[in-house]
């Protein structure tokens, strides 16, 4: 369970980094950069603005501020608080706060009547002084400080501030708004300890797995026994919150649309694990991706993963953020790290043929010489965002075909099956890529027509060379292989999936045709003939149907090419009658070949006109 798997996490964290409980509540301020401080100093029974100073912020100085995030409409839970208008922030944040708490604590009333005697005076320095800040892009933290026998105090040197901190802030694990208090005496759903327990704290830690306010079909299920359903007491609440932070600062990632954590189970306690698998996380500061969650260096991946099987286990969670909704959209258990390596090992190996290769993509995409860069180059030119790389193309690529506005369940689906090591359904995915790749021939997006293509054939070598296609194995084991290639041209080694001579003559007749576009574009200016292919939508009929008629076609224009011709009409006549391809199958072989036509070498016998 995930709760488990943070616990966890949060126990460990705890421990190498020595959080107390302050450490764990406040909030991040790693966007701050700036803090300005109205200073007080406190001579006995007297306290005196002195003034307002700009200091640097630092990382280390974080618990000096007790910075912890209220309401919107309300203070924040100490007098430290992010300027956004200065005296909007002033009033409705800064001296609000002492004016609710000034019966509290004398020290508190001391602040505010001083506060309250000079407010011109210190409203005019704080906005002199954020006005002189070069950069506002970041909000300014704004707090106070006492000096006291020549010693200058924070609010973390006060227990007022840090008590009413920590009541505050733990307020959420055990109500909501103005609903009653829930919470008891009972055991502790982490630790098995019998000590008082709360009921909202995974709702607290942004894990909604239950709707509080709203009564159940069952009468127990409601929200003042919410303690009963999930009891947690509050120092596994605490454990909990480490391990969301942990998660949210190293382990969340967000690519191509989907946002989603990677969070590691140690299955057996081992010290030196723990801690190599922490320096990476903490030391880690560019590139970040999954891999990261084995090892730093990309290159040690699958040495150090097949190591870690027994050790360590991965849980993926796959969620979207809506205001304060957090909502679970798939959620994978027991993903070990050498699957992990796999899935990185396979992409890199079926980056490394030669079709999406610089050399190669050259030729296929009609790049100038001073083209520098493999398939995924030209992927990117036409992104401005969620760019692919060696390590998440697969993803980036099934995107293409499954967009977020229009499909999302389904790409998660297929993500969630690729991480857990399922099996996929080829067809499925095959009838998405053909309906894209229609879609864009039609619309005479040749460009497009190609990438798309060749996405969908780089994903089909992932998922087979992985292992993770229902049934194809079997499929392609019962089908006849026939050598019908010309050496020079070297398909078969480029392209183990043309093993049938269905597929073998669909691909051809796919070259065949675009060579005979090429000369229709020459002779015209135009391409009448696409109009012909039935926007690609084709079957055996169709493809025996059209090989005549390209053939024709090219005798009319009196261009010849004989080889390629013949190897059609044999592939043609092995098929007999077992065609064995569906629609899509059909089209897709028929595609690539239209696609990758530019690397058919003609005899030198035969004349050739190269393409537009």
């Amino acid at each position: 369970m995930v709760l488990n798997a943070l616990y966890g996490l949060g126990k460990t964290y705890i421990e190498r980094e020595k959080f107390d409980t302050i450490d764990l509540l406040l909030d991040d301020l790693n966007k701050v950069t700036t803090v300005i401080v109205v200073e007080f100093e406190k001579n006995g029974n007297n306290l005196g603005y002195l003034g307002v100073k700009e200091k640097e912020f630092s990382p280390s100085d974080k618990q000096l501020y007790l910075y912890k995030k209220g309401s919107s409409r309300g203070t924040d839970l100490t007098p430290s608080t992010k300027i956004t208008e200065p005296k909007k922030t002033f009033d409705m944040k800064f001296f609000k706060y002492f004016k609710d708490n000034k019966d509290e604590d004398k020290l508190v009333k001391e602040i505010h009547d001083e506060i309250e005697a000079n407010d011109k005076s210190i409203l005019n320095d704080i906005e002199n002084t954020f006005s002189n800040i070069q950069s506002k892009k970041n909000s300014p933290l704004l707090t106070i400080s006492i000096k006291e026998n020549n010693e200058t105090k924070y609010l973390n040197d006060y227990e007022f501030f840090k008590k009413e901190m920590i009541e505050k802030a733990t307020q959420k694990y055990y109500t909501k708004k103005t609903n009653p208090t829930k919470k008891g005496e009972g055991e502790c759903f982490l630790c098995g300890e019998n000590k008082e327990v709360m009921g909202l704290v995974p709702n607290a830690i942004g894990f909604t797995f239950s709707t509080v306010d709203k009564q159940g079909n069952l009468p127990d299920l409601k929200y003042e026994n919410q303690w009963k359903l999930v009891p947690i007491c509050l120092d596994c609440a605490l454990e909990l919150e480490a391990g969301n932070k942990f998660i949210e600062n190293y382990l969340s990632f967000s690519e191509f649309g989907l946002r989603y954590y990677a969070i590691p189970n140690f299955l057996f306690k081992k010290d030196d694990v723990i801690n190599s698998l922490f320096e990476d996380y903490l030391n880690h500061e560019d590139g970040k991706s999954y891999y990261n969650v084995i090892a730093k260096d990309e290159d040690e991946i699958l040495e150090e993963a097949e190591n870690l099987d027994n050790l360590i286990e991965f849980k993926f969670l796959f969620y979207e953020k809506s205001n304060s909704a957090f909502n679970i959209l798939s959620y994978i258990e027991s993903v070990i790290p050498s699957w992990i390596g796999s899935l990185y090992k396979t992409q890199k190996a079926i980056n490394q043929n030669p079709l999406f290769k610089e050399d190669l993509v050259k030729v296929i995409f009609s790049k100038k010489e001073d083209f520098a860069g493999d398939f995924k180059e030209i992927v990117n030119e036409g992104r401005k965002y969620n760019h692919v790389n060696n390590s998440n193309w697969v993803f980036g690529f099934l995107r293409d075909f499954y967009p977020s506005s229009e499909s999302n369940k389904y790409y998660i689906d297929l993500i969630s099956s690729i991480f857990s090591g399922k099996k996929v359904n080829f067809d499925f995915i095959l009838s998405s890529a053909m309906n894209k790749i229609r879609t864009n021939f039609r619309q005479d997006k040749e460009y497009s027509v190609k990438i798309l293509t060749l996405e969908f054939l780089m994903l089909f070598k992932f998922l087979k060379k992985i292992g993770l296609l229902k049934d194809l194995g079997e499929k392609m084991e019962n089908e006849t292989f026939v050598e019908s290639f010309e050496d020079e041209n070297q398909f078969s080694k480029y392209l183990d999936e043309l093993d049938s001579p269905a597929k073998k003559a669909s691909f051809l007749l796919g070259i065949l045709t675009r060579k005979l576009i090429a000369v229709q574009y020459k002779e015209l200016g135009t391409t009448p003939f696409t109009n012909k292919l039935w926007g690609l939508s084709l079957d055996e009929k169709k493809i025996k149907k059209l090989y005549p008629m390209v053939i024709n076609k090219l005798n009319e224009y009196k261009i010849a090419y004989s080889e390629l011709a013949q190897d059609i009409s044999i592939n043609l006549l092995e098929t007999h009658d077992n065609w064995n391809l569906s629609r899509d199958e059909t089209s897709f072989y028929f595609v690539l070949g239209y696609t990758l036509n530019r690397l058919y070498k003609r005899p030198k016998k035969e004349e050739y006109v190269e393409e537009q």
